[in-house]
């Protein structure tokens, strides 16, 4: 059943990088060009961030000029879209993983898989792995934080390393 959470991030994930989504939310001013989910080029300055009001999960992120902040598949769900990243972020529901290993447990390895690996973080854990698919290879993310009592989960699929990366630094910057 926890594998089963990964199929909606990754095709919100798809569906914001192929530029579907239609009017789910709204764009903050300045919205960027850039394709959602584009890696900044090495040496590229990284736009600044700010923190942004997070309405879907009653929290505030840090995110550049010109992200997206959009309502979820699923209530008390957000997907964020950058030019460096697209993820989802969530309130964690009874049957998220809560513990590190339990993240573990449901990372989609299948025969593919390769990379798992488990971080402790002081509210939390992350959790990645990647496989290969179809398309070529995925970064996934797995990440749970507790923040004011609440448990929190950011879930992507990304193409390369940066994005992932990126979507990390995203959940690490939640705040109340």
């Amino acid at each position: 059943m926890l594998r089963s959470r990964f199929l909606v991030p990754a095709f919100a994930t798809l569906l914001v990088a192929c530029g579907g989504g239609g009017d789910a939310g709204a764009k903050k001013d300045g919205a960027s060009s850039a394709k959602p989910g584009d890696a900044k080029a090495a040496g590229d300055a990284k736009p600044a961030a700010k923190p942004t009001k997070i309405e879907q999960v009653g929290l505030s992120a840090d995110l550049a000029e010109g992200a997206t902040v959009m309502k979820g598949m699923s209530e008390g769900s957000a997907m964020i879209s950058t030019d460096a990243t697209t993820m989802n972020v969530s309130l964690a529901k009874d049957t998220d993983p809560k513990t590190m290993e339990q993240g573990k447990s449901g990372a989609m390895l299948g025969d593919k898989g390769r990379g798992l690996t488990a971080t402790a973080i002081p509210d939390g854990w992350i959790v990645t792995w990647e496989n290969t698919g179809s398309m070529g290879d995925n970064f996934w993310l797995s990440m749970r934080r507790e923040i004011g009592g609440k448990g929190y989960m950011c879930d992507t699929m990304q193409s390369n390393e940066a994005q992932r990366k990126a979507a990390i630094e995203i959940c690490k910057s939640l705040k109340p």
